[in-house]
């Protein structure tokens, strides 16, 4: 048999329960809130800092320009990337290797040795020709033709590409 005052406590007992969960789950939904608010400035926070390492020059309004399009990763890899994909910053200069650089010079030195040649065609590059380019210049031909550039240094003429 139940007394009246043992119900009285077990309706307390339950109210207090459900006010204490009521509670919790206010205290959950504040702290989730909260989180995603931190979570999306943290995200800013990357962003900002990846621009800013990038070298990008953020007050010019080419820099403005990007900030404001940019979408991509926020990383400064992906914004050096991206960056120079649209021209705003200069991708990096070439890396020479010292064997790269000895193949350019014995380029030059064939070139030296064949420049009392004359009479090629127009349509050919001698070593002569290519023993004057610049670095940058040489670089871009071994890349884009590696066929005629071995041809080059092994001091012949090759055909224009």
């Amino acid at each position: 048999m139940t007394y009246p005052d043992e119900d009285l406590d077990n309706d307390l007992e339950q109210q207090d329960t459900q006010t204490q969960e009521s509670h919790d789950i206010r205290r959950l939904r504040e702290k989730a809130k909260n989180a995603d608010k931190i979570a999306a400035e943290n995200a800013q926070l990357k962003r900002d800092l990846a621009l800013t390492q990038s070298g990008i020059d953020l007050t010019s309004g080419v820099g403005k320009l990007f900030v404001k399009a940019y979408d991509g990763a926020p990383t400064v890899e992906a914004v050096k990337a991206s960056a120079i994909e649209f021209g705003v910053i200069a991708p990096p200069e070439p890396v020479v290797s010292d064997e790269e650089r000895q193949q350019l010079q014995q380029i030059a030195q064939v070139a030296v040795a064949n420049s009392a040649t004359s009479g090629a065609p127009s349509n050919t590059i001698s070593p002569n020709d290519a023993a004057g380019w610049s670095m940058d210049e040489s670089m871009r031909f071994a890349r884009t033709h590696p066929t005629e550039w071995e041809a080059l240094k092994r001091g012949e003429d090759v055909l224009r590409p």
